[in-house]
């Protein structure tokens, strides 16, 4: 007699006729795949939605059907058919050509046992800059069409154009957080999102939608826009990050800190910084140093703002057995405006190659009165305050034995 576990052990070897079916088709269409004159080995998939990854994959290309009509769709539509017919593609993904990049808008998941999907070619390139952090993000996109009017705007006794397009593109974590009234421009012309469509969630276990689809009116050019670059608003978030104390050189084993300072527009802000360095330095997040290599390397410190890998400012260290003096005082926080009601507090130090001394340090004003505004002075910490505002930049200058700086501070109402 056959005992319980055996039995159960040879039940799991065999195949339920669903699963038999699927693996019969599976190694029919593996063993017909290479005669066939729809499959292409030149088509990347992109790994998951939002990614920058695409990987090669198996497709058949086929030609899409309007299902109305009955007609063959254009060459902007076709119908995606995977090798592995167990691959299961979310409404959105996006996959590669030599020459164009495609869209799945459709899938076909309950209708066969084979999952294909109608894809649609991306025909433009949505570009804005993001407010925070000056990063201009890219999405593949398609856009119908016709340019319609159906409200054309009057203007006394001038028609005005009023014409709006649909755009659609992948929904992932920057698409959903587009915004209404944000602008983008296609080709020189300017365009205004009104409407958005983050309904279609592509299954149960997704809780947001993975394909957009976008409603724009046409829009007026400001001169912010970049029409070279189809980038609207481009000078409007110009960023701009440098690293202080100036640290030409040290020795290995040196201990110390750097911080950065990012500028919106000229105006300083508060940004999060990411810091990263060469094999010569062992850097944290807070900015605070040591370098590891050796006499005759250079030490590279990179910092950019969180969220912009392409706005980089760099520190180069060189290693050395002697160091040269290199002073240079430092004022942190920097800023430049003090506005009434709202002192500003900061500390001047002096330093050379990154060491911070604690030599005396003095002060001098030019520009404006001392009736416009007060300097308090604590060793080297010093509070600004506001009198009167100024249309005059105030103008102080910080000095030690061997160095001074000079900076300009704008004196502001408090509204």
């Amino acid at each position: 007699m056959m005992n319980l576990p055996m039995y159960e052990n040879m039940r799991k070897l065999v195949q339920t006729p669903y699963n038999a079916y699927i693996n019969q088709l599976q190694a029919l269409v593996n063993d017909r795949w290479e005669n066939s004159t729809q499959t292409s080995s030149i088509i990347y998939q992109q790994s998951a939605i939002g990614s920058d990854v695409y990987n090669q994959v198996d497709i058949s290309v086929d030609t899409a059907i309007d299902i109305g009509t009955g007609f063959k769709k254009g060459d902007d539509f076709k119908v995606f058919s995977h090798k592995d017919i167990s691959a299961v593609v979310p409404l959105g993904l996006l996959y590669r050509t030599d020459n164009d990049y495609w869209i799945c808008i459709n899938t076909n998941e309950f209708e066969s046992p084979t999952n294909s999907i109608e894809v649609r070619r991306c025909n433009n390139i949505m570009k804005w800059v993001d407010p925070q952090n000056g990063y201009v993000h890219q999405e593949w996109c398609a856009i119908d069409y016709e340019l319609s009017s159906p409200q054309p705007a009057k203007d006394k006794d001038v028609v005005v154009a009023s014409g709006h397009i649909f755009v659609t593109v992948q929904g992932n974590e920057n698409t959903l957080a587009l915004k209404k009234n944000q602008r983008f421009i296609f080709n020189g012309q300017p365009y205004k999102l009104m409407a958005y469509q983050t309904l279609l969630n592509g299954d149960k276990n997704v809780t947001t939608s993975t394909l957009l689809y976008l409603d724009m009116y046409l829009d007026i050019t400001k001169p912010s826009d970049d029409l070279v670059n189809n980038i609207a608003n481009a000078t409007d978030y110009v960023y701009d990050i440098t690293i202080q104390p100036d640290v030409s050189q040290q020795v290995s084993g040196f201990n110390g800190q750097v911080s950065a300072t990012i500028t919106l527009n000229d105006d300083i802000v508060t940004r999060d910084v990411v810091w990263s360095g060469n094999e010569f330095v062992n850097i944290n997040e807070d900015g605070s140093y040591e370098l590891t290599g050796s006499a005759g390397d250079v030490a590279t410190i990179n910092a950019i703002i969180d969220g912009n890998p392409n706005l980089v400012a760099t520190c180069s260290i060189a290693i050395v057995d002697v160091v040269v003096d290199n002073f240079e005082i430092v004022i942190e926080p920097a800023f430049e405006e003090v506005r009434q009601k709202l002192p500003q507090t900061f500390s001047v130090y002096l330093y050379n190659n990154g060491v911070r001394l604690d030599d005396e340090i003095t002060w001098g004003y030019s520009g404006l009165s001392q009736e416009y505004f007060s300097l308090v002075q604590n060793d080297h910490e010093f509070t600004l305050s506001v009198n009167q505002f100024a249309n005059d930049p105030l103008t102080l200058t910080f000095s030690a034995e061997v160095a001074t700086k000079t900076i300009d501070i704008w004196l502001k109402p408090l509204f």
